[in-house]
Protein backbone atom coordinates (compact mmCIF):
# COMPACT_ATOMS: atom_id res chain seq x y z
CA UNK A 1 0.00 0.00 0.00
CA UNK A 2 1.59 3.19 -1.13
CA UNK A 3 2.14 6.18 1.39
CA UNK A 4 0.00 8.48 -0.01
CA UNK A 5 -2.82 6.13 0.08
CA UNK A 6 -2.14 5.16 3.76
CA UNK A 7 -2.00 9.27 4.37
CA UNK A 8 -5.41 9.62 2.58
CA UNK A 9 -7.01 6.45 4.38
CA UNK A 10 -5.14 8.39 8.04
CA UNK A 11 -7.28 11.29 7.26
CA UNK A 12 -10.61 10.10 6.35
CA UNK A 13 -10.60 8.09 9.91
CA UNK A 14 -9.08 11.17 11.28
CA UNK A 15 -12.59 13.18 9.74
CA UNK A 16 -14.67 9.99 11.15
CA UNK A 17 -13.26 10.75 14.47
CA UNK A 18 -13.80 14.57 14.78
CA UNK A 19 -17.59 13.59 13.67
CA UNK A 20 -17.77 10.97 16.26
CA UNK A 21 -16.31 13.17 18.64
CA UNK A 22 -19.03 15.98 18.37
CA UNK A 23 -21.95 14.08 18.17
CA UNK A 24 -21.00 12.50 21.82
CA UNK A 25 -20.01 15.74 22.92
CA UNK A 26 -23.14 17.14 21.83
CA UNK A 27 -24.78 13.97 23.35
CA UNK A 28 -22.62 14.78 27.02
CA UNK A 29 -24.02 18.74 26.71
CA UNK A 30 -27.23 17.34 26.15
CA UNK A 31 -27.21 15.21 29.51
CA UNK A 32 -25.70 17.63 31.84
CA UNK A 33 -27.65 20.72 30.44
CA UNK A 34 -29.67 21.73 33.60
CA UNK A 35 -32.31 23.29 32.38
CA UNK A 36 -32.99 19.59 30.25
CA UNK A 37 -32.05 17.85 33.35
CA UNK A 38 -34.00 14.91 34.52
CA UNK A 39 -33.78 15.15 38.16
CA UNK A 40 -37.49 15.04 39.40
CA UNK A 41 -39.18 16.46 42.82
CA UNK A 42 -39.06 13.28 44.90
CA UNK A 43 -43.11 13.49 44.86
CA UNK A 44 -42.78 12.49 41.14
CA UNK A 45 -40.89 10.10 41.15
CA UNK A 46 -42.17 6.43 40.61
CA UNK A 47 -41.27 3.34 40.08
CA UNK A 48 -40.45 -0.15 42.49
CA UNK A 49 -37.28 1.19 43.70
CA UNK A 50 -38.83 4.70 44.69
CA UNK A 51 -37.78 3.75 48.27
CA UNK A 52 -33.83 3.75 47.81
CA UNK A 53 -35.15 7.31 45.98
CA UNK A 54 -36.58 8.28 49.38
CA UNK A 55 -33.40 7.04 51.42
CA UNK A 56 -31.30 9.08 48.86
CA UNK A 57 -33.38 12.14 49.30
CA UNK A 58 -33.82 11.55 53.41
CA UNK A 59 -30.24 10.77 53.81
CA UNK A 60 -28.95 14.08 51.58
CA UNK A 61 -25.14 13.10 51.65
CA UNK A 62 -22.40 13.88 48.45
CA UNK A 63 -21.33 10.40 49.16
CA UNK A 64 -23.55 7.15 49.96
CA UNK A 65 -21.82 4.08 50.47
CA UNK A 66 -24.15 1.16 50.92
CA UNK A 67 -24.03 -2.82 50.01
CA UNK A 68 -26.72 -4.54 47.89
CA UNK A 69 -28.08 -5.90 51.38
CA UNK A 70 -28.34 -2.28 52.86
CA UNK A 71 -30.51 -1.62 49.68
CA UNK A 72 -32.23 -4.70 50.00
CA UNK A 73 -33.59 -3.79 52.92
CA UNK A 74 -33.74 -0.22 52.06
CA UNK A 75 -36.43 -1.86 49.36
CA UNK A 76 -37.75 -4.13 51.15
CA UNK A 77 -37.30 -6.95 48.75
CA UNK A 78 -34.74 -8.83 46.95
CA UNK A 79 -33.10 -7.20 43.60
CA UNK A 80 -32.75 -8.92 40.53
CA UNK A 81 -30.42 -11.81 40.41
CA UNK A 82 -29.33 -9.42 37.37
CA UNK A 83 -27.75 -6.99 39.58
CA UNK A 84 -25.14 -9.25 40.85
CA UNK A 85 -24.34 -10.93 38.34
CA UNK A 86 -23.62 -7.72 36.17
CA UNK A 87 -21.90 -4.97 36.68
CA UNK A 88 -24.27 -2.93 33.71
CA UNK A 89 -26.99 -3.11 35.95
CA UNK A 90 -25.70 -0.78 38.01
CA UNK A 91 -24.25 1.90 35.84
CA UNK A 92 -25.86 5.29 34.75
CA UNK A 93 -28.25 5.16 32.07
CA UNK A 94 -31.86 5.91 32.65
CA UNK A 95 -32.91 2.47 30.46
CA UNK A 96 -33.11 0.25 33.44
CA UNK A 97 -35.16 0.63 36.13
CA UNK A 98 -32.77 0.50 39.50
CA UNK A 99 -30.42 3.19 37.54
CA UNK A 100 -33.49 5.68 37.54
CA UNK A 101 -33.93 5.37 41.25
CA UNK A 102 -30.81 7.29 42.04
CA UNK A 103 -30.31 9.33 39.01
CA UNK A 104 -33.98 10.89 39.02
CA UNK A 105 -32.93 12.51 42.54
CA UNK A 106 -29.52 13.76 41.73
CA UNK A 107 -27.22 10.53 42.18
CA UNK A 108 -25.16 8.22 40.36
CA UNK A 109 -22.93 5.56 40.33
CA UNK A 110 -19.19 6.17 40.82
CA UNK A 111 -18.11 3.36 42.45
CA UNK A 112 -18.99 -0.52 42.67
CA UNK A 113 -17.48 -3.42 43.72
CA UNK A 114 -19.71 -6.33 42.20
CA UNK A 115 -17.25 -9.23 44.17
CA UNK A 116 -18.10 -7.50 48.23
CA UNK A 117 -21.04 -6.29 47.08
CA UNK A 118 -21.07 -2.82 47.78
CA UNK A 119 -21.73 0.30 45.37
CA UNK A 120 -20.97 4.19 45.82
CA UNK A 121 -23.51 6.93 45.35
CA UNK A 122 -22.60 10.69 44.65
CA UNK A 123 -24.63 14.16 43.98
CA UNK A 124 -24.00 14.97 40.66
CA UNK A 125 -23.21 18.86 41.78
CA UNK A 126 -20.26 17.55 43.81
CA UNK A 127 -18.07 17.13 40.94
CA UNK A 128 -15.26 19.06 40.63
CA UNK A 129 -16.71 22.35 39.15
CA UNK A 130 -14.68 24.39 36.37
CA UNK A 131 -12.59 20.95 35.42
CA UNK A 132 -15.57 18.96 33.48
CA UNK A 133 -18.99 18.32 33.26
CA UNK A 134 -20.43 14.78 34.73
CA UNK A 135 -19.55 12.42 32.45
CA UNK A 136 -19.82 8.66 31.98
CA UNK A 137 -16.11 8.45 32.04
CA UNK A 138 -15.98 10.21 35.66
CA UNK A 139 -15.51 7.13 37.26
CA UNK A 140 -12.27 6.53 35.47
CA UNK A 141 -10.56 10.16 36.58
CA UNK A 142 -11.93 9.39 40.13
CA UNK A 143 -9.96 5.82 40.11
CA UNK A 144 -6.80 7.38 38.79
CA UNK A 145 -6.92 10.41 41.39
CA UNK A 146 -7.61 7.59 44.24
CA UNK A 147 -4.71 5.81 43.03
CA UNK A 148 -2.58 8.91 43.85
CA UNK A 149 0.26 7.09 41.56
CA UNK A 150 2.78 8.35 39.12
CA UNK A 151 1.73 5.46 36.53
CA UNK A 152 -1.16 3.71 36.32
CA UNK A 153 -1.24 0.82 33.92
CA UNK A 154 -4.58 -0.56 32.90
CA UNK A 155 -6.09 -2.95 30.70
CA UNK A 156 -8.80 -2.50 28.28
CA UNK A 157 -11.22 -5.12 30.17
CA UNK A 158 -10.26 -3.55 33.76
CA UNK A 159 -10.91 0.22 32.36
CA UNK A 160 -14.32 -1.17 31.30
CA UNK A 161 -15.13 -3.31 34.38
CA UNK A 162 -14.15 0.50 36.25
CA UNK A 163 -16.86 2.09 33.70
CA UNK A 164 -19.53 0.26 33.88
CA UNK A 165 -19.63 -0.48 30.09
CA UNK A 166 -18.11 -1.62 26.99
CA UNK A 167 -15.18 0.77 25.41
CA UNK A 168 -16.04 2.07 21.92
CA UNK A 169 -14.12 0.95 18.69
CA UNK A 170 -12.12 3.33 17.65
CA UNK A 171 -10.65 3.16 21.85
CA UNK A 172 -9.67 -0.63 21.08
CA UNK A 173 -8.22 0.50 17.40
CA UNK A 174 -6.79 3.30 16.98
CA UNK A 175 -3.55 5.11 19.37
CA UNK A 176 -4.10 8.69 18.99
CA UNK A 177 -7.71 8.28 20.49
CA UNK A 178 -6.30 7.82 23.70
CA UNK A 179 -3.70 10.71 23.33
CA UNK A 180 -3.95 13.82 24.66
CA UNK A 181 -2.49 16.64 27.03
CA UNK A 182 -4.33 18.75 29.67
CA UNK A 183 -2.52 21.91 28.58
CA UNK A 184 -4.30 21.87 24.86
CA UNK A 185 -7.53 21.38 26.55
CA UNK A 186 -8.69 17.77 24.59
CA UNK A 187 -11.50 17.86 22.62
CA UNK A 188 -12.66 13.87 23.21
CA UNK A 189 -15.12 13.81 26.02
CA UNK A 190 -12.98 10.72 27.41
CA UNK A 191 -9.87 12.76 27.17
CA UNK A 192 -11.11 15.41 29.25
CA UNK A 193 -12.08 13.45 32.11
CA UNK A 194 -8.39 11.97 33.21
CA UNK A 195 -6.78 15.04 31.73
CA UNK A 196 -9.17 16.98 34.54
CA UNK A 197 -7.68 14.38 37.27
CA UNK A 198 -4.47 15.17 36.03
CA UNK A 199 -3.66 12.44 34.18
CA UNK A 200 -2.52 12.09 30.60
CA UNK A 201 -1.60 8.44 28.28
CA UNK A 202 1.51 8.33 26.44
CA UNK A 203 1.75 4.42 26.14
CA UNK A 204 -0.93 2.47 24.72
CA UNK A 205 -0.65 -1.44 23.83
CA UNK A 206 -3.02 -2.54 21.02
CA UNK A 207 -2.05 -6.32 21.38
CA UNK A 208 -2.08 -5.97 24.71
CA UNK A 209 -5.04 -3.78 25.10
CA UNK A 210 -3.58 -1.91 27.77
CA UNK A 211 -3.06 2.23 28.72
CA UNK A 212 -0.77 3.49 30.84
CA UNK A 213 -1.95 6.89 32.37
CA UNK A 214 0.86 9.38 33.62
CA UNK A 215 0.86 11.92 36.31
CA UNK A 216 0.99 15.88 35.22
CA UNK A 217 3.15 17.32 37.39
CA UNK A 218 1.78 20.61 38.21
CA UNK A 219 -1.95 20.36 37.36
CA UNK A 220 -4.20 21.77 39.86
CA UNK A 221 -7.19 19.80 40.17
Amino acid sequence: MSEKLILELYERVATLENKVTALEVFLETQANDTSKCNVKPIGEVKGKYRLLSDYLVSNDKNIVVLKFSDIEDILQEKLPPSARKHRENWSNTQTLSIPRAWLNVGYRSVEVDMRNEVVKFEKANSAKEGNLTMSKYEPLGKYLERTGHNQVSLSFSEIENILGFELIESLKKHPMTWYGVAEKSPTHVWKKVWCAYGYEVKTVDLDAKKVVFYKVKGVAI
